[in-house]
């Protein structure tokens, strides 16, 4: 992605990884979101945002894979 990659620019963005000759998955794919652990370096008083930020981003990855089923 590169150090110009701004994960909060690009939140829930789903990003199609290469396959590999090694890969069985005919399509990977990449869904951006932050770190957990960059939750709790963060200001407290925005943790609560954050952390509901994280909820919505992992129940979109969820999504995705509930669609794939």
């Amino acid at each position: 992605m590169g150090n110009d990659f701004r994960v909060t620019a690009h939140r829930q963005e789903v990003i199609e990884m290469p396959t590999s000759p090694e890969s069985n998955d005919p399509r990977p794919d990449l869904v951006v979101t932050v770190h957990p652990s960059s939750i709790l370096r963060g200001p407290p008083e925005a943790r609560d945002e954050s952390f509901a930020g994280l909820v919505a981003d992992l129940r979109f990855a969820a999504s995705l894979l509930d669609a794939t089923v």
